[in-house]
């Protein structure tokens, strides 16, 4: 199987085969022993959270965590994955050497190793302004670089943050590599521009599940109105249920949905509550906190039985909104 087709094979597979089919390609994962590139070398988790300021970026940062259940397995049997975002980190040693030219940056990005701290790198990429944009947006639309330099250069963009930036990241969603396309929605994410939000709600459709998870919570992050009736929609996706069983990117839409802070969305997270899964419970009590922070019982770590003080909640709620009880 050529590296073309297997890309192909794990993009209709979804985020699940993901996961093991890139051990198949071993200078995507680099060297060293496998077991720890199974550590360090998860930046394609569906997890998109946030390095805190004063903390380094690096491809499997331990502080960006996310458990996920895998179908076909028992509860037990759970995956971690890891990621970086594009947020700004204090390096560890001051920014002093830049690039020279464009060749300078593509070299620094290239000598990362995979499971090495990237934030100095993106502190000296800054220093450079505008005039890196090109070079950066070349990098990583470049099918022949290697996957952990393309993903350095989409989080480089971000930072950047301009309009330039932004068209290089969009067109970046319609690469044929799934680890590309999801690096340009978690660097979309970032954008302080909400115009890159449509572009973003079309990779809901996106073949790869751990690409419309990105697409998710880029949404969520972008605050963007726009996408409620679709992220509502794929919350009640077939494709998102495996055998009955909720898939992890519902709770990824429940926390989008809770940041966007639509209250509209209320009858469908309260629906959540009659799922089997009680992580995906606990995380409706938690969106429901969001959307309704002045409830007695709003929590942001809510515990088992929330759920029926928030149906009680709603129905009194529902009680009160209807034209009976107005009139």
């Amino acid at each position: 199987m050529t590296r073309r087709h297997d890309r192909k094979w794990i993009e209709w597979q979804g985020g699940l085969w993901a996961l093991f089919s890139l051990f198949l390609v071993p200078s995507a994962l680099g060297e060293g022993d496998p077991a720890r590139r199974n550590v360090d070398i998860q930046v394609y988790s569906p997890n998109q959270g946030s390095v805190e300021d004063g903390k380094p970026l690096r491809f499997g940062d331990p502080e960006v965590v996310w458990e996920e259940e895998v179908p076909d397995s028992s509860p037990k049997e759970k995956k971690t994955s890891k990621i970086s975002s594009p947020k700004r980190a204090k390096p560890s040693m001051p920014a002093t050497q830049t690039f020279k030219n464009a060749s300078g940056i593509r070299e620094m990005i290239d000598s990362v190793p995979p499971d090495q701290d990237f934030s100095l790198v993106l502190e000296r990429i800054d220093a450079g302004g505008a005039s890196a944009v090109p070079v950066l947006a070349e990098v990583f639309l470049d099918p022949s670089a290697r996957w952990q330099s393309r993903w350095i250069a989409a989080m480089a963009l971000s930072r950047a943050d301009s309009k330039d930036s932004r068209a290089a990241l969009q067109k970046g969603l319609q690469d044929s590599f799934f680890l590309v396309r999801m690096a340009a929605l978690v660097a979309l994410g970032a954008s302080r521009e909400g115009d890159v939000a449509p572009a973003v709600r079309r990779s809901l459709n996106d073949k790869a599940m751990v690409v419309r998870s990105a697409a998710v919570d880029a949404l969520g992050k972008l605050r963007d109105e726009g996408s409620v009736p679709a992220l509502l929609e794929e919350l009640w996706a077939a494709r998102n249920f495996h055998r009955g069983r909720s898939l992890w990117i519902r709770k990824h839409i429940l926390v989008s949905l809770g940041r966007i802070g639509d209250a509209s969305v209320l009858p469908s997270v309260i629906k959540v509550f009659g799922d089997h899964d009680s992580e995906l419970r606990l995380e409706a009590c938690r969106t429901l906190s969001r959307l309704q922070p002045e409830v007695e019982h709003a929590s942001e770590t809510p515990r088992e039985g929330c759920a029926d003080q928030w149906l009680s909640w709603f129905k009194t709620f529902e009680e009160k909104s209807s034209p009976t009880s107005i009139e």
